[in-house]
């Protein structure tokens, strides 16, 4: 990388087209709307002066904004931590690249664009031009976006770098700052409470004074024997998560050569639910890092901590029967803790006894498929059900001609044990939950379900036919 290709990095600032009096113009958003009233961090009025209100008498704000849907709220700082090597700054950048530009998104996410302000406290502009290129030749990009900044930390003291990045914040409208990395950043103790405090009121609060959402990369602990890596958060004091309003960990999974599998979760979210984690899959090259979402097979959203205990429970059992032991040996879910989830499971009707022991356990299955007990919300109209409109065996024969991912998994698990009598009827409930939005009608896909799956090609019995 040339000094050239990489001058538009350097801290001096160019001209970004836009004006600083055009602050609150309301941000371009590709997921849902954004709101077109101004607000007391986006109009920069928040902290300037001490003053008690009545909140019946502020404006009733529009709909929340993300720069990121679901997982970079606008005008709040965001931690984002993991182990090194994990490609942190990399994935940062990316997101950068994405909000900054005129993408439609982030790995499969609703960005809201704006200009992006990289400041970096670890390396310099040459390095991160070079790995900006290769972003952006990844993404089928020409060049890097326009409103993408750098402002290099290495050799100044946090307080001028903070408030050169403040004053070009205001200059640029920026709508997003990212910090790499917090641990130089705060040339203090991370460990004690007072000085985490006082970085986030002293340095980050004014940043959400002016409507700028902060993504703060840190870094944790190495992992210790026995540690579970979900379970870290970030290196020192718990004020470091407790005053971020967004908390996202990312886990190597897989290395290889040239590539580089991850897992993202969320480990709080003060404005919503916790996003489902995700995987992604990093490819690299001397010319190009692609990036890559990856759906995370039910097995492995069954590990994750994020998700309730039923939820990681009902996860488990996509893969078929399981004693109360072995779901708790797959999910890590204490076995009480299994035990009481199945209780409650069972009373909803979303999984039921085999009548198959291991010992004194009892195998209990899934009842109604993941992909209906975790999202479905059973709304469907009764005209839009198979089971209602006499359609049941061709609308089943359907949906197994072309099964969805978590149905093929089922069936090949049956398959793979013969077709048993509990199996065929655990998948005939699961069709029947898919097409009718229910398990109770199982017992009438039930031949329809067995025929498909068992008999021989040129069959001509009733069902087949």
């Amino acid at each position: 990388m040339t000094r050239s290709a990489a001058a538009g990095f350097e801290t001096v600032w160019r001209d970004s087209g836009l004006a600083s009096e055009n602050r609150h113009v309301k941000h371009e958003s590709a997921g849902s709307g954004a709101s077109q009233r101004p607000d007391l961090y986006g109009d920069g009025t928040l902290g300037r002066k001490l003053e008690v209100v009545r909140l019946g008498e502020v404006e009733r704000p529009g709909p929340r904004r993300y720069v990121v849907e679901g997982l970079l709220p606008a005008a709040y700082p965001t931690l984002w931590h993991g182990d090194g090597g994990v490609a942190k700054s990399m994935l940062a950048l990316s997101l950068g690249v994405s909000v900054s530009g005129a993408g439609t998104g982030w790995l499969g996410r609703a960005v809201e664009h704006g200009t992006v302000l990289y400041l970096d406290f670890e390396l310099e502009a040459e390095e991160q031009a070079r790995r900006v290129w290769q972003l952006c030749q990844g993404a089928g990009l020409k060049e890097p976006p326009a409103n993408l900044f750098y402002l290099g930390a290495v050799g100044h003291s946090t307080r001028d770098a903070l408030q050169a990045a403040l004053q070009a914040c205001k200059e640029h409208a920026a709508a997003l700052l990212i910090v790499d990395s917090l641990g130089p950043a705060l040339q203090g103790d991370a460990e004690a409470a007072r000085d985490v405090i006082g970085f986030f009121r002293a340095s980050m609060d004014p940043f959400r004074a002016l409507g700028v959402a902060v993504l703060i990369i840190d870094h944790q602990a190495k992992l210790q024997a026995g540690e579970s890596y979900q379970r870290k958060g970030a290196f020192g004091s718990v004020y470091k998560a407790n005053l971020a309003r967004s908390v996202i960990q990312a886990e190597a999974t897989e290395r290889a050569e040239g590539t580089l599998s991850l897992r993202i979760r969320q480990r709080k979210h003060n404005f919503g639910p916790l996003a489902e984690p995700f995987g992604v899959k990093l490819a690299f090259s001397e010319e190009s890092v692609s990036l890559e979402a990856v759906e995370l097979a039910a097995s492995e959203l069954a590990e994750e901590a994020t998700l309730t205990s039923p939820e990681r429970i009902k996860l488990a059992l996509q893969d078929g029967p399981l004693t109360p032991s072995e779901i708790s040996e797959r999910t890590d879910v204490p076995a009480k803790t299994v035990r009481n989830a199945l209780t409650g499971l069972r009373k909803q009707g979303s999984v039921e006894p085999t009548g198959e022991k291991d010992g004194r356990e009892e195998r209990v299955r899934l009842i109604v498929p993941t992909s209906q007990s975790l999202i479905g919300d059973g709304t469907r109209d009764d005209d839009q059900k198979g089971l209602g409109n006499g359609r049941v065996p061709g609308d089943a024969r359907g949906l197994l001609a072309r099964p969805p991912a978590w149905l093929r998994d089922q069936i090949e698990h049956a398959r793979k044990q013969g077709f048993p009598k509990d199996q065929l009827g655990a998948l005939s409930a699961a069709v029947s939950s898919e097409i009718s939005g229910g398990p109770a009608r199982g017992e009438e896909v039930l031949a329809a379900v067995e025929a498909f799956l068992t008999h021989g090609v040129g069959c001509e019995c009733q069902e087949c036919l």
